[in-house]
Formats: C-alpha cells, structure tokens, sequence
C-alpha cells in the first residue's frame, strides 16, 4: 500500500494544540508532528507524547513566532522591538531586502534542534513555520544543520508542492501568491539537493477552506496523490487563548481535527490505498 504521512504542525504551539495532536495520534491517523521547540508549550507537548511512542516527531523550524531561543542581541535581523520575531509579512518584506542575517537564521535554528536532542527526542525529520525553510540560503541552511545532526527527511517532494486550490476553497490570493513562490524554489532546492536527502513523493496540505469543506478537500487530496510516500501537511488540535494570541490560523483547527479523528478519514485513505505512516517508519 502507498504511505500517507499525515504531519500536523505546530506541535507545543499552544496546549489546546498540542492536545488535540495527541488525541489525533491516539485514534491512529496523524502519527507525525513538527515541535516548536522555542515555544513556551513544547515542552508540555514532550510530555505529553511520552505516552503516545506512535508519534514521530520531527523540528518545525522557527523564526517567525514566539521568542527565539538565541539572546536578542545575537539575532537582532530577526527581531522587533518587543524582542519576539518579526511577523511572516515583516520578515519577508526584510529577507527581499537583503536585511536578514544568514548567520543569525543558522545560529538560532541549530539551537532549536540541540533542544530537542536535550529533550531526548529522537528526530524525524525537519521542516519549518511558513514553509520558510524553501527559501534560498535557508534552505541551505537546513540542509547543512540536517547533514550535522543526522536528520535525514526534510520537507519538500521528488515531484513538487501540489496544488492546494479547488473548487470547494475560498481563493486567497497572498496564500496563492506565496505557494506559487514556494513551488518554484521547491523545484529548484530538488534539483540542488537531489541526492543528499530523502524527500517524499508528493506533498500535499490546506491553504484556505470554506468551513465544513475540510472532509471534502481531503478526499479530493487523496484522489490526486499517487506517490508511494506522500505528506499531507495539517494542523489539527483545539483553540485556546494561547493559539489566537500566536497565529491567525485558527477557525479550520477544530474542524481538521474532527475529521482526522473520524473513521471518514480512515475508510478515505483505505479507499484511495494508502495506510498511515510517519519519517521513522523509514
């Protein structure tokens, strides 16, 4: 059978969203996660994993939330004034400029990883909070950090980023726009580091849905993914005070975590053959 890997991020964002990431792991569906190890969750969610050895756990890579875990001083492109990152649109606004340290990016995400390792956490695989890591130079940077640590699954696919827009989506243009982008740095990152990692088939996720379309867009995801290892990227788990202070992504959460903790999850991707899986499986 083909191999789903449903990955949901954003793990130790908030305790509502760690939670529900557990209880999705729990029912069988989602066995991998990415770890925000800089925030002030992550290591609740650790704890709360010790009890779920199903769950593979990877690093999402992070400079675009929370506090660094570097001192401020030593990641001051990365910064605002109040001392937490730069917001995605700053941030990118800054990368095009030629604002954004390189070294700093470095310093702080191979700090990210060493505290996962302190954790005990043996790593999966890495990707990042924004897709940022598709960008040219970081993901350089990544791949550099995943050769010195060992980590041999980063995110992105042998064959592209597929398309995230149907018809049952709402069409957000800054969210098409930047998936165009990063299509196009994904198909140049593959040919780069062709051979040095491993990468799935395809990679597949949610942009923007109408809510209650979400069991709709991800049966048509499974219909259209024909990779014998695939990703489908969600963030599933439940809203909490924490989760809206820290991200706008919040409406679809609760509504993807039903779904994936549904047995119209499972009878899909049995009908389309694929069978839950995670990086460590490999």
């Amino acid at each position: 059978m083909k191999k789903l890997i449903i990955n949901a991020d954003d793990f130790g964002i908030s305790e509502g969203i760690s939670k529900g990431i557990i209880d999705a792991a729990n029912f069988g569906t989602v066995l991998s996660t990415s770890l925000m190890s800089n925030m002030p969750y992550a290591e609740q969610a650790i704890a709360l994993a010790e009890d779920c050895s199903q769950l593979g756990i990877g690093i999402h890579l992070n400079i675009t939330c929370g506090f660094p875990l570097s001192k401020r001083d030593l990641v001051k492109s990365l910064v605002g004034q109040n001392g937490q990152f730069k917001e995605m649109k700053s941030f990118l606004r800054d990368y095009a400029l030629g604002l954004i340290s390189l070294v700093e990016i470095k310093r702080e995400y191979s700090l990210q990883i060493k505290k996962t390792l302190d954790w005990g956490i043996e790593v999966t695989h890495l990707d990042s909070h924004h897709h940022i890591h598709f960008l040219p130079g970081i993901n350089r940077i990544v791949c550099e950090l995943a050769k010195e640590y060992h980590v041999s699954w980063i995110r992105g696919s042998q064959h592209g980023v597929q398309s995230y827009f149907k018809p049952t989506l709402i069409f957000n243009f800054p969210e098409f726009l930047k998936l165009f982008v990063l299509k196009r740095f994904d198909q140049k990152n593959r040919t780069q580091y062709a051979n040095q990692f491993c990468h799935v088939d395809q990679l597949s996720g949610l942009l923007a849905s109408k809510k209650g379309k979400f069991f709709e867009y991800f049966d048509n995801s499974l219909k259209r993914l024909n990779g014998e290892i695939v990703e489908f990227v969600s963030h599933p788990g439940y809203v909490d005070q924490e989760l809206m202070s820290q991200d706008p992504w919040t409406e679809m959460r609760e509504e993807e975590l039903k779904v994936l903790t549904s047995k119209q999850a499972t009878d899909t991707a049995k009908k389309y053959g694929f069978e839950f899986s995670n990086f460590r499986s490999f």
